[in-house]
């Protein structure tokens, strides 16, 4: 018989943006590794909007458990309509970090208590999905300036990849790293692409980044994407 997997387990429908898919695969391994999650915990991304839960509420995530410990628990997190902007994306980051405390609070009691008398705390939950978010972010960082110390050209495609789903707070750390990469020809094309953001501060520290290190030939092709 095939042992269920202790932790997040996640399941992506087909119809979620990739973008997202790729944001929680990062997400829920680094979860699995800094925290202890005793039992299998199944993490499902749905493309709806709403979910409805057992109780017949629509809601944009829910936590379902049952009396015994042995019936793998779920989260489930509404993605929306192929949304991939990362503000929307931290939020259901965030979401995934509120359900999880729930499940926390239920492995707790349900020792103790049935399950409809174990009292999921709504403001805890809040609380601590405010802070294994934050946490999140701060490791996230934490790789990106670490991983630059020995640029490697992988790490860009890590990169690229990261920011796509990043708050903008990341996304300005990638940039001002990718000067530690200008040895590969991926990280122009990436500089050249971010010229053009509508972030501000993001435009300029590409285009500083782009004139230090290919004033002339790269001072044509902005101004050619710019026009």
């Amino acid at each position: 018989m095939k042992k269920k997997k202790k932790g997040i387990n996640l399941y992506v429908h087909k119809n979620v943006n990739k973008t997202i898919d790729s944001a929680f695969i990062d997400y829920v391994s680094w979860v699995n590794k800094n925290f202890h999650i005793p039992t299998k915990v199944s993490l499902y991304l749905k493309p709806e909007k709403q979910l409805k839960t057992k109780k017949g509420e629509y809601v944009s995530a829910t936590f379902f458990a049952s009396n015994k410990k042995s019936d793998a628990p779920y989260i489930k997190i509404a993605t929306g309509d192929s949304i991939s902007d990362s503000t929307c994306i931290s939020e259901y980051i965030n979401s995934a970090g509120h359900e999880l405390i729930h499940y926390f609070q239920w492995i707790d009691n349900i020792d103790l208590y049935d399950v409809d008398e174990i009292h999921f705390d709504e403001e805890d939950a809040e609380q601590g999905a405010e802070e294994i978010t934050q946490e999140y972010y701060d490791d996230v960082l934490d790789r990106i300036i670490l991983k630059s110390k020995k640029p490697k050209l992988n790490d860009i495609y890590w990169l690229k990849r990261i920011f796509n789903y990043s708050p903008i707070h990341i996304k300005v750390e990638i940039v001002k790293v990718l000067d530690k990469y200008t040895a590969y020809q991926i990280t122009k094309e990436f500089l050249i692409e971010l010229s053009n953001s509508s972030y501000k501060k993001i435009n300029n520290l590409a285009k500083h980044i782009l004139s230090k290190h290919w004033p002339v030939e790269d001072a044509t092709q902005l101004t050619l994407l710019n026009d």
